[in-house]
């Protein structure tokens, strides 16, 4: 038997004109390419939400531990200068991860002894407020539909502090 005979017994041999891919096959790896694309495209979507919303946080975290420093030094937490932007004394003791994607918002009371502090990253739509005043912490919540809203409703939580003399 010739190596000829021995391959066209086990699939045909294309020729001349033959040659290229029929329209099964192309149609089979386009299924196959738009499937793995439905994987891979929502998972990537996930994980970088995800880092977006961790890289916040991490912010979130260096500014409440510059507030507290800031308290530790002069017995109270810094007066924010204006439309609610973050204290020197704060901006100052923070290298935040990510300033063009994220809505920072600071206010504390009249008395100095509380703030809220809420941060909204737009690509992800994720609000963290922190109320010292009503003793949330670190809470993340989901953003509502319109723009701004969350944040706006993270600082009209802000109420007179509510703490015991120790």
């Amino acid at each position: 038997m010739t190596p000829l005979t021995r391959t066209a017994r086990i699939g045909s041999v294309r020729s001349g004109s033959d040659r290229g891919f029929t329209a099964i096959e192309i149609l089979l790896c386009m299924v196959v390419s738009v499937l793995l694309a439905m994987i891979t495209v929502p998972t990537y979507k996930n994980v970088t939400a995800t880092f977006y919303n961790k890289a916040l946080g991490y912010d979130i975290g260096q500014i409440q531990g510059a507030a507290e420093d800031a308290k530790t030094l002069e017995a109270i937490y810094p007066a924010s200068p204006g439309d609610n932007a973050l204290p020197e004394e704060i901006r100052s003791r923070v290298s935040l991860a990510d300033n063009d994607h994220s809505v920072l918002h600071y206010q504390a009371t009249a008395d100095g002894q509380a703030y809220v502090l809420s941060a909204w990253d737009v690509r992800t739509g994720t609000v963290y407020c922190v109320n010292t005043a009503a003793g949330n912490g670190f809470t993340p919540t989901e953003m509502p539909e319109q723009a701004g809203v969350g944040g706006a409703q993270c600082m009209a939580s802000l109420t007179a502090p509510q703490h015991v003399e120790q």
